[in-house]
């Protein structure tokens, strides 16, 4: 066994390793005897091995001995450890906490030590410090929970369910006879959006409450949709300040903390535009990013470094210019908010195709006259851009070099996070911008979130596993690709296997379908880890060979990567109208090598379609199905559709490329901007 002892200002750290047994019990002993009760005590047992009955009675003792002061915690419990603490029924005296102890006692040291006066922070600076603080306890909460994640679904379910027994809904479907998670199952059917409408409806048009849930809707978000005409998702008050706010504000900035610090007194770069609407009954309609980029501040450019006129959404204004410029003039950038990361994928590809007019005008300290933007809203910003003139030789000399690996590094040498969902379908930009930058970027990949709500965040940055929400959402499961209908819970999951989630949420959707498709890739303690994979309903299925996005994407994946060319997007749909059907895919390149035959990506993506899914390749070989045909997208496609959905209504937070095509509006859009 050895004791390490650190000596804080406030607190004693006591770090044991090794093998706590009883010829060396004693020792211990006398470590913990010598601190006084009144000091708070935290022990480490990260590196511990085992621990004896004597070593059990010489904590239980220092427990007893704090008595009510609580001045004693544990962190790092290993598994095996905290197996003994809750057979041994340990679990019930000891303070149990959980991560780095060394980085929890560490960061407001490290915040003080970089900015020795709290009252000299930024606005950032204090908003963040804050966040992170109350992040700590948040993230405590979470990974205490993960040891028995069955306990902890059943009583925020029964909580919620006894909460809501005397809405309309919970009247329906007896809700003041559910006792436990069984009887909610047998009690209550499962649903999706069609089983809500009317409800809500009734509650925007009428203003009607306690349908669907008791706890006041003042806010609803928007769906990503495929139409013009966003779907309004219900988000409570009690959903926004126990299972939104903690996930998006405290929980991560205390994870990125840990990682980094020095992004928190400095403006970050929001990719996300601001656009709130109110409806008929007076409550608020916007993207979930909106809502809580006004929660933290009435003037969003106190904390980002593009002007007003670009974060809120005004269609007469180039954003992609006004980003770019901004976030190019600023070499001190140190983080990037962005909903997933194609957003940020695809500023650095404007920069790439017009960096030449943007260093001009950061030379000059101008808008070029050819930037759509009306005359009073840039005689506003141009008071924020001055003539930059070694800035702009700086960036010249970077651009000239060429865009290789690591040449954004050169532009933010200071950027050290870049927050946005990249896993799934969109792990092809996580690694745009990965080689875009060098090692000493960090990503904090968001984990499974929609208009619903959040579902599951990190454990850490740069960690593509994401833990879910067991304070604020209740969990089932259907395995995918079965068929086995059976509903499963959280402690009945398998690694490995891929599954349907569906969630039951704090503004009034219970067993409610999502559609997405996430797999089990680890374990937290006995809490199942996810990383998202598609939506479940987005598949082709022309003659029943049932296409998952998964598939097309590790396709074009394994395709690229063998013929060396590279991709900004890509669209796929089956077309109905030749003989066999054949599936088209429509593909927006970047780098394209030049002896490159449209021929070659053809059979290379029917060779590669026809191993990820057996059945594709089946009815290829016996021509029930055609081989892949290949359609080239002019440049800068997939921007224009993503400005189109904005004036359609939609919010550009969650306008996501359509990696499937199943209608003909979009089919024939994509196609007329094919290149000839």
């Amino acid at each position: 066994m050895e004791i390490k002892q650190t000596n804080k200002n406030d607190l004693i750290i006591i770090e044991v390793s090794g093998r706590i047994d009883t010829n060396n019990s004693l020792e211990l002993a006398s470590v913990l005897n010598n601190i006084s009760t009144d000091i708070p005590l935290i022990l480490d047992l990260k590196d511990l091995e085992f621990i004896s009955s004597s070593g059990l009675r010489i904590l239980l003792a220092k427990q007893k001995a704090v008595n009510n002061k609580k001045n004693l915690e544990i962190y790092n419990v290993p598994d095996n450890i905290m197996e003994v603490f809750e057979t041994t029924g340990f679990t019930k005296f000891l303070t149990i906490k959980f991560g780095n102890v060394k980085q929890i006692n560490t960061i407001k040291e490290d915040i003080t030590n970089n900015f020795k006066d709290e009252n000299n922070l930024s606005f950032p600076g204090k908003i963040n410090t804050k966040l992170v603080k109350e992040g700590k306890e948040y993230y405590n909460q979470l990974i205490e929970m993960t040891y028995d994640p069955y306990k902890a679904g059943e009583e925020f379910l029964l909580k919620i369910v006894k909460e809501n027994k005397d809405t309309e809904y919970g009247k329906k479907y007896n809700f003041k006879d559910i006792h436990s998670i069984k009887d909610f199952q047998e009690n209550v059917p499962l649903s999706n959006y069609d089983n809500y409408e009317k409800y809500i409806n009734e509650m925007i048009n009428e203003n009607k409450t306690n349908l669907i849930t008791v706890y006041p809707i003042n806010f609803y978000t928007k769906t990503s949709g495929t139409t013009g005409d966003p779907k309004k998702i219900p988000l409570s008050d009690k959903a926004i300040k126990e299972n939104i706010y903690p996930t998006l504000h405290q929980y991560r900035s205390y994870i990125m903390a840990n990682k980094n610090i020095n992004w928190i007194n400095n403006k970050m770069l929001n990719l996300v535009e601001i656009s709130i609407n109110k409806l008929e009954n007076g409550s608020s309609f916007g993207s979930i990013s909106s809502k809580m980029m006004f929660d933290l501040t009435d003037d969003p450019s106190s904390m980002y470094i593009s002007p007003n006129d670009v974060t809120f959404t005004n269609l007469d204004v180039d954003s992609r210019y006004i980003n770019s410029i901004f976030a190019l003039m600023n070499k001190d950038l140190s983080f990037v908010f962005c909903t997933y990361l194609g957003l940020f994928v695809h500023l650095l590809t404007y920069i790439q195709s017009n960096w030449e007019l943007l260093v001009k005008d950061i030379a000059h300290g101008t808008i070029d006259d050819s930037i759509e933007i009306p005359e009073d809203i840039k005689q506003k910003i141009l008071k924020d851009i001055k003539p930059m003139p070694e800035r702009a030789k700086e960036l010249q000399n970077i651009f000239e070099k060429g865009f290789i690996d690591g040449y954004a590094s050169k532009v933010w040498p200071k950027l050290e996070i870049i927050y946005g969902v990249g896993t799934g379908g969109f792990t092809n930009y996580q690694i745009k911008v990965r080689n875009a930058f060098n090692e000493n970027l960090s990503i904090f990949l968001q984990g499974l979130s929609a208009s619903e709500g959040i579902f599951t965040v990190p454990l850490n940055v740069d960690d593509s596993k994401s833990m879910p929400v067991l304070n604020s959402i209740f969990y089932e499961f259907i395995e995918e690709n079965t068929d086995n209908s059976e509903v499963l819970t959280l402690d009945q999951l398998e690694i490995g296997k891929k599954y349907e989630i569906i969630i039951t949420n704090l503004s009034g959707f219970y067993r409610y379908k999502m559609g997405d498709v996430a797999k089990v890739v680890g374990m937290k303690n006995k809490t199942p880890l996810f990383e998202f994979l598609y939506r479940k309903n987005n598949v082709l299925n022309a003659t029943g060979e049932k296409t998952t996005e998964e598939a097309l994407t590790e396709t074009i994946n394994n395709t690229k990567n063998e013929l060396k060319f590279d991709i900004f997007e890509y669209s796929v749909f089956a077309n109905m109208d030749v003989n066999p059907i054949q599936y088209t895919y429509l593909l927006e390149l970047i780098k394209t090598p030049d002896k490159l035959d449209i021929n070659d990506i053809e059979n290379t993506l029917t060779k590669y379609l026809s191993k990820n899914n057996p059945v594709y390749g089946f009815k290829v070989q016996n021509k029930i199905l055609n081989k892949i045909k290949v359609r080239l997208l002019q440049p800068e496609t997939y921007l224009l559709y993503s400005d189109l959905r904005v004036m359609e209504g939609g919010s550009s937070a969650q306008i996501k490329p359509p990696r499937i095509i199943t209608n003909k509006k979009h089919e024939k859009f994509f196609l007329t901007l094919c290149e000839e």
